[in-house]
């Protein structure tokens, strides 16, 4: 009998210790998965398919990323883009052109923005408001060049009396380079 129960206390050992080698060994595999997985391979598929169907995905977000990058007039208002040319230089003309970008009442202010179509180095910009026809406000500010045009440096105009919930005509004559032009406009308060 004792026999017996050293074989069984033997098997009990062997047993335990298959268990614990078997333990250990799916820690290992476990701990050897989070550090140092690598990703799974793609499922093989038959490729022409993959490939038409990969492009045609592709394709589509590219369009539809173009709709997005894509102002509508909403969002970019005639009044805020400067005119693009697809003619002639403007730096080449004989008069000097521009927009009024920005006309607003801001605070006690009336802040008027200008760009100028050609490329400048100094010079100034004359600003004339009008009410009913006569002059109500005169200011000069310098020109400052940009990238590739120019800009007045801008108009803050504190407001007058009688400026309130009226049509204000704007007229802002440029001199520069030789060259002059006006640019007019007008704005309700």
């Amino acid at each position: 009998m004792t026999t017996k129960k050293r074989k069984n206390k033997q098997i009990v050992r062997v047993l335990i210790l298959i268990g614990i080698f078997a333990g250990v060994c799916g820690l290992f595999f476990l701990a050897w998965n989070l550090f140092f997985k690598t990703s799974d391979p793609e499922p093989v598929q038959d490729s022409i398919t993959t490939v038409a169907v990969k492009e045609k995905k592709k394709e589509e977000k590219k369009t539809e990323e173009k709709k997005e990058e894509t102002p509508t007039p909403q969002e970019t208002p005639e009044d805020q883009t400067p005119v693009q040319y697809d003619g002639e230089d403007p730096n080449n003309k004989d008069v000097l052109t521009g927009v009024i970008t920005h006309a607003e009442k801001v605070d006690d202010k009336l802040v008027i923005r200008v760009n100028i179509d050609q490329y400048l180095i100094g010079g100034s910009c004359i600003l004339a408001l009008t009410k009913d026809g006569e002059t109500i406000f005169n200011d000069g500010v310098a020109i400052i060049e940009t990238a590739s045009t120019s800009t007045c440096e801008g108009f803050d105009v504190p407001m007058l009396e009688g400026m309130n919930e009226a049509l204000i005509g704007i007229q802002i004559d440029i001199n520069a380079d030789g060259k002059t032009g006006t640019i007019n406009g007008e704005v309700q308060l």
